[in-house]
C-alpha cells in the first residue's frame, strides 16, 4: 500500500510516517521514480506503527524505539499484542498493544 492508503489505515499524519521512515524507525519497500520516491507498506510495517506509537507515547526517544525495534524484528515479537521491556534485573513492563490504541 502507498503511504496515503497507509496513513488511513495506521491513523498517523503522513507527515509523521514520513519521517519515522526517514529516521530508520519504519522500512518499506522504497522505489526512486524520476522526479518522486514511491514507498510500499505492509502489514508488518503496520504493526511496527503500533509498537512506535506506544513507545512515543511513553516518551521514548526514536533512537531506543529504533534499538527496541531491530531486536522485535530479529527475534520475531514484531506483530505480538504485547510488548515487554526489561528495565533492569528486578524489573519488568508488559503493555498491551491493543488497549494502548
Amino acid at each position: 500500500m502507498n503511504t496515503k492508503e497507509f496513513c488511513k489505515i495506521t491513523g498517523q499524519p503522513e507527515r509523521r510516517i514520513i519521517s519515522w521512515a526517514d529516521k530508520g524507525l519504519l522500512r518499506p519497500f522504497e522505489e526512486m521514480r524520476a522526479t518522486s520516491m514511491r514507498r510500499d507498506y505492509n502489514q508488518t510495517d503496520v504493526e511496527e506503527v503500533r509498537i512506535i506509537s506506544c513507545l512515543t507515547a511513553l516518551g521514548f526517544n526514536w533512537h531506543s524505539v529504533k534499538n527496541y525495534l531491530a531486536i522485535a524484528r530479529s527475534e520475531g515479537l514484531v506483530g505480538e499484542s504485547h510488548i515487554t521491556l526489561h528495565i533492569s534485573d528486578y524489573a519488568t513492563l508488559t503493555f498491551d498493544l491493543d488497549v494502548m490504541r
